[in-house]
């Protein structure tokens, strides 16, 4: 399951790699639960290696996860889990729950 299309995390220009990074393909792994691209070939992709951290459980809701990662497509390399991230990542996880 390698692109997953998510309307609420698509719509924000953001696309969705489960099951491996973007980069290397499917079942390949790293190190975090998820990781954003956020520059060069694959700018705009979040990578997730499972698809059980994707929604919240029971619901078709992205989890806090995916918002978290979404953050740091939107607001760039130089805003790392900094205070304009964490706005960008709290104004997300408000305007989608």
């Amino acid at each position: 399951m390698p692109e997953l299309i998510l309307d609420p995390v698509n719509r924000y220009g953001v696309r969705l790699f489960v099951g491996g990074c973007v980069d290397r393909g499917d079942g390949s792994s790293f190190r975090r639960k998820a990781h954003a691209h956020v520059v060069e070939a694959n700018k705009g992709w979040i990578c997730i290696r499972s698809a059980k951290r994707v929604y919240i459980n029971g619901t078709t809701r992205p989890s806090k996860l995916v918002w978290h990662e979404v953050a740091h497509c939107l607001v760039g390399p130089s805003n790392w889990h900094n205070k304009t991230w964490n706005r960008k990542r709290l104004s997300l996880i408000k305007e989608n729950s």
